[in-house]
């Protein structure tokens, strides 16, 4: 019934038939007979029609089904005597499904239980498929379609921003239907939006809430369409990806480094675009900061953007975790996330770089690699020693332009290896040659990825390290290998039937190679044992030839320029996991796929009609890449007197649509690349055909989505910067920023140690890059013409669509010795207007090296970003090397490198000066420089018999320039905490005295007396583990932070006790919450 139809569909697509009776009434059952004429041999395939106009008179907007069924008394087939009435006894159990209605319900009871009655009663699974008996006429043999009468064509599209276009047209001849009445439903069938089509069937607006079901109604005529996500027109064999634009928005995370110490202050700023105007322009923005374990840190807002810019600064404990922590943002139902890198790192003091030149991989017949080190103020690293390692790893093999193909040798088990390549010193310039020919030897699977890790040591014993990776090609060539799609939804083929294996062989570069090559095919059935190989079933690093993985045939395939077919055939009853090796004969490279092949029956869906898709359409434009104002131009493959319907559209919305005519052979159309289409846009076009045309084949719709890159160059900003190139530390510096082109724009400005952003290599942020990556296509489409009966001879086939559319510490936060101070200084968000200069001054620490200013730069949908390195550097500079931690009463030596950069410096004097550090022998030495470089001053340093944190002071004179370097150390005692009790009884009227003797070291120990009329409880001790910071698990922090509440009342505590147990139960709280 027409007003039953919005529930049918909370339960069915157009082609189910769930819950019927909750819907729907049975209103004819009538027996056909398909023997009236004699002619016909009904022992072979024949074809019949029904005419239902002469069965029911049809209710307009109505929905029919239709099911054709058949008993054992209608079957033609000769049965045996006596065998009709084998296996009717004593069946198994009947699995009825019954109905879940009860009975009596209405006059239906009887039809309703035979209809909802999957299994006859005595039915035998063993006798399923013998038409003699009872157990082959199951519900599942018979034949059922839904049948709606209407003439109306629908189409919808919905945006990620939840704008709607729909669109109606007229089936029988493909044109737009206008003055259409649109109501759009939600799941609970409440209307909540209503319209109508203009005069080219199109109805544009914005919802606020999901619709689930679209009512088209036409006079008499009605329309219905599902718009559930699971519903819409697959589009995983388009190219459709990138990144998701949410709601809208777009949001950039950017931070000032790629890593930051425990305890150091982070920087972390957001750029929010909204180019709809959608937010207000004051919108608070909520920044949440989780650490490694998931759990909740802390949480800013910032209500006070400039221009969409928003800085949060915060910082973590000296005891924080290490590990991957996020930032998360979020803003306007949109949410935003980064990871921020928590270590406890040193930064470099030298800066390394290993050079490979323009090549983008390396391979056996490439030549040396350059490594080049010097002071980051400049200065060359001459003489120093240097070690390179190489790990190798393996990584997927992908070739740009062959997706869908596998390019590695499934049968290699290949372990990662580290070998040092080079161990020795630089030469006088700071640089040295080295091999990276790693010779391998075809043992790889295919591509490796090549990790080189570069230490170069300081004459201190201090070092600076540099990672590099690259790919490592083994092989001259690779064969890949890419099987036909098999089922929907499982994947598996089908026997008895031909499935084409596609072949290619490429060089190192992913291009196709010239002439004939000759390949082996090798087809093995395989056996997966779920108990060792159940975390990947497609991977065979064990696999040997045995009774497991038994060859089963070989056979040769000629190649043409990289290309070539095999077609792989299993028969019943044959069935199972199948392992396809391609093998290059003269020794090369080895590829290889795993199949999964069962009878028909047991796939969940039908197979493909073929790979490509009957209603797949695929068209192109003139070429990849526009600027804003060039044509575009699609050239699209089309019959005669269909019509198009064209749209542009992006990751959030449609932005443009057309219709057009279309003729035979091919058909095309023009339209300008436009600023909103920055970056790209997705052409996606629906080819409609009459109904009633018979001229070809095709369906009556086809669709496709090709990607068009589009480039606007005034979205982007080229700040420029102006400082010295050289500065001195502690002194004050300007910096001045602008536009190149005199725009106007909001920026934000940090100076960092080139030594701390080496260790991630890192790169300065580049919002253009983020905002301007490739969008994926952010439009869902639903159409009902699958679902129009006669529209093709074929079955339609869905295209494919899965996976979507490219330390326990004694308290919170305990002094520590800071190793060094990072140099960071962060200044923004500011604003210049057009052709407007700023600057600003700063003053840099104690600190010798380089630093890079960077400056992050937007407005108004356009981004940019500058950098500079500059050095810091004094006319006399100094570094000191000392140990990370030491333990009380050890010594060391302390190596001072000192720097004398111009003629005049010829005697130095060198002075430390220690706190908590005992200096054996003179503290101060002299230095003499016959020409510029750097000397070596070693000093004897002894550490007191008790713990804390050491300071150093090394001042470096010669004449008016003079130097300081200051670092700090931490006095740790290695061994663990220990406990001395002594318990004694005292009768009544007795005295109790014993000498107390203290144990440990000097300032790390106390004691405490308990007087207790019960037998001791060793409060004392006991308060020391209890009076700790909450870590494990939840219960763990509640049996740890309850007792806390109470302890007062127990024990008397000192202010300072009083404060660590408020901590720790605040800390609890937020743990708990997080």
């Amino acid at each position: 019934y027409e007003n039953n139809i919005p529930q049918f569909f909370q339960t069915n697509s157009y082609k189910d038939g769930n819950e019927l009776r909750r819907v729907a009434k049975p209103i004819l059952q009538k027996t056909v007979r398909l023997d009236e004429d004699k002619s016909l041999n009904l022992h072979k395939k024949n074809r019949f029609t029904l005419d239902l106009d002469k069965m029911i008179r049809t209710e307009p907007g109505a929905m029919y089904r239709v099911t054709i069924a058949f008993r054992r008394e209608y079957n033609a087939y000769n049965c045996k005597a006596g065998e009709e009435t084998a296996g009717d006894g004593d069946g198994e159990e009947e699995y009825g499904d019954g109905d879940s209605y009860g009975e009596k319900i209405d006059e239906d009871d009887d039809f309703w239980m035979r209809y909802n009655n999957y299994y006859p009663q005595n039915y035998r699974w063993a006798d399923k498929d013998n038409p003699c008996t009872s157990s082959f006429y199951t519900t599942q043999r018979w034949a059922s379609r839904n049948l709606i009468a209407s003439n109306i064509g629908l189409v919808a599209k919905r945006g990620n921003d939840n704008s709607m276009l729909i669109v109606a047209t007229d089936l029988l001849t493909a044109k737009p239907l206008s003055g259409v009445d649109l109501e759009l439903m939600d799941y609970q069938k409440q209307i909540i939006f209503t319209t109508k089509t203009d005069g080219d069937g199109f109805a544009r607006f914005d919802l606020k809430r999901q619709p689930f079901l679209l009512i088209a109604k036409n006079g008499s005529e009605r329309g219905y369409l599902k718009l559930d996500d699971g519903s819409s027109l697959p589009l995983s064999r388009f190219d459709v990806g990138g990144d998701v634009v949410q709601s809208g928005l777009k949001g950039f995370i950017y931070g000032e480094r790629g890593v930051w110490r425990p305890g150091d202050s982070l920087f972390v700023s957001f750029i929010l675009e909204d180019k709809q105007k959608k937010l207000p322009a004051n919108y608070p923005v909520t920044m949440e900061f989780y650490n490694p374990k998931g759990q909740l840190y802390k949480r800013l807002i910032n209500g006070k953007p400039l221009n969409g810019f928003y800085s949060f600064k915060t910082s973590t404990e000296n005891t924080a975790p290490t590990g991957n922590w996020m930032a998360k943002v979020k803003a306007g139902g949109a949410t935003f996330t980064k990871t921020l890198k928590i270590e406890t790192v040193m930064p470099n003091r030298l800066k390394i770089d290993f050079n490979v030149g323009n090549r983008t991989y390396l391979s056996s017949g490439t030549s040396a690699a350059t490594l080049t080190a010097k002071w980051l103020f400049g200065s060359p690293a001459q003489n120093l020693k240097a070690k390179v390692d190489v790990n190798l790893n393996t990584t997927e093999t992908k070739f740009k332009g062959f997706e869908g193909f596998s390019f590695d040798n499934p049968t290699i088990n290949f372990e990662s290896q580290v070998k040092t390549i080079f161990e020795g010193s630089l030469n006088g310039a700071g640089s040295a040659q080295i091999n990276t020919n790693l010779n391998e030897n075809n043992t790889a699977p295919g591509v490796l990825r090549a990790n080189f890790t570069t230490k170069v040591f300081e004459p201190g014993g201090n070092f600076s390290i540099d990672n590099f990776s690259i790919p490592y090609h083994v092989y001259n060539s690779y064969l890949g290998v890419r099987p036909e799609k098999g089922d929907k939804l499982s994947g598996m083929l089908v026997t008895g039937k031909d499935h084409k294996i596609d072949i290619v062989n490429v060089n190192t570069d992913g291009k196709l190679l010239a002439g004939s090559k000759t390949v082996q095919i090798e087809l093995y059935k395989t056996q997966w044992r779920w108990w060792w190989e159940q975390d990947n079933q497609y991977t065979y690093s064990n696999f040997t030839q045995n009774q497991y993985n038994k060859l089963v045939e070989t056979h040769q395939v000629n190649l043409s320029n990289g290309k070539g077919t095999w077609n792989l055939r299993i028969d019943e009853p044959e069935w199972g996991r199948y392992l396809i090796l391609v093998r290059d004969e003269n020794g090369g490279h080895v590829t290889g796929k795993s199949v999964y092949v069962d009878w028909p029956g047991w796939a969940q869906r039908e197979q493909s009609a073929n790979p490509t898709e009957a209603s797949m359409l695929s068209f192109t434009a003139n070429k990849e890449k526009f600027t804003v104002g060039e044509d575009i131009t699609l050239t699209i493959p089309t019959a005669k007197d269909g019509r198009a319907l064209i749209s542009i559209e992006n990751g959030s919305r449609v932005l443009k649509t057309f219709w057009i005519d279309t003729k035979a052979g091919q058909t095309q159309y023009k339209f300008k690349a436009e600023k909103e289409m920055a970056p790209n846009v997705f052409a996606n076009i629906t080819l409609l055909q009459p109904h009633a045309q018979t001229i070809n084949d095709l369906p009556i719709r086809m669709y496709g989505a090709i990607p068009i890159s589009v480039e606007d160059p005034q979205t982007i900003l080229k700040p420029t910067i102006k400082m010295l190139d050289k500065i001195k530390p502690e002194t004050e510096n300007t910096i001045t920023v602008g536009e190149q082109n005199g725009k106007a724009m909001t920026y934000t400005i940090a100076l960092v140690d080139e030594g701390l952003l080496d260790l991630t290599r890192f790169k300065t942020p580049d919002p253009h890059g983020a905002f301007y990556a490739r969008e994926g296509l952010g439009v869902k489409t639903w159409d009902l013409f699958d679902y129009v009966l006669g529209a093709w001879g074929g079955n339609l086939e869905r295209i494919l669509s899965i996976g979507g559319d490219g330390s326990i510490n004694k308290n919170l936060n305990p002094a520590k010795a800071n190793r060094f101070k990072a140099v960071v200084k962060f200044m923004g968000p500011y604003t210049i207007g057009k052709g407007e200069n700023k600057t600003h001054k700063f003053k840099l620490p104690q600190y010798i090296g380089a630093v890079r200013a960077m400056v992050v730069a937007g407005q108004d949908a356009a981004y940019g970003f500058a950098e500079k390195s500059v050095q810091v550097k004094k006319p006399l500079m100094v570094l000191a090397t000392l140990p990370r931690v030491i333990g009380p009463g050890e010594t060391f030596t302390l190596p001072v490198t000192v720097f004398a950069t111009e003629n005049n410096l010829k005697n130095v004097s060198v002075q430390l000066q220690a706190s908590n550090l005992i200096v054996q022998g003179t503290n101060k030495q002299q230095l003499y420089y016959q020409k510029t470089g750097e000397q070596m001053a070693y000093f004897e340093v002894k550490a007191p018999d008790k713990v804390g944190i050491a300071k150093v002071k090394v001042t470096a004179q010669s004449g008016n320039e003079k130097t300081d370097y200051d670092v700090e150390m931490d006095i740790r005692n290695p061994n663990p905490y220990i406990t001395n009790v002594v318990s004694a009884t005292v009768q009544p009227h007795t005295k109790w005295a014993v000498n107390y003797q203290p144990i440990g070291m000097a300032g790390t120990n106390s004691g405490s007396l308990e007087v207790s009329s019960i037998p001791a409880i060793n409060l004392g001790k006991r308060l020391g583990y209890l009076i700790q910071y909450p870590h494990g698990c939840i219960e763990q922090t509640t049996s740890g932070i309850f007792p806390q509440l109470y302890l007062d009342r127990l024990s008397p505590l000192n202010e300072q006790q009083k404060a660590k147990t408020e901590k720790n139960i605040k800390a609890g709280i937020t743990r708990l919450k997080g």
